[in-house]
């Protein structure tokens, strides 16, 4: 069990560092089509930002995964966590984007329950 542990160890190690490399290769790319652009003015001249998401499964330990939601979801039960950090975590969305995603207490009650007794 330690030797499969320890190769998949390796094979994280491995992966990792293609995928910096690659990364670092693609910024390359882009920043030179970038420059490219801007001397011919091809697109509007700017910032850009580039992101990368690596989500193949094999740095991504589908076990570590389960057991850091299960452990998110207590927290949020246990009121210690919000449900926006959740899907910032696990759904990889933004603070703002998380928010607004959820329902506001006002939607949550009966909009035709005025709390009056007739």
């Amino acid at each position: 069990m330690t030797e499969t542990l320890a190769a998949k160890n390796r094979q994280r190690i491995t992966v990792k560092a293609i995928q910096t490399a690659l990364e670092n290769t693609i910024n390359g790319v882009i920043y030179a089509m970038n420059a490219y652009c801007d001397l011919y003015g091809l697109a509007p001249a700017g910032e850009y930002e580039v992101t990368y998401n690596w989500g193949d499964g094999v740095l991504d330990d589908p076990d570590t995964v389960r057991q850091d939601k299960a452990m998110m979801l207590q927290e949020i039960a246990a009121g210690v966590s919000n449900l926006w950090e959740y899907r910032v975590a696990f759904k990889k969305e933004t603070e703002d984007t998380a928010k607004a995603m959820l329902p506001k207490m006002e939607d949550m009650t009966d909009k035709e329950d005025s709390g009056e007794i007739e």
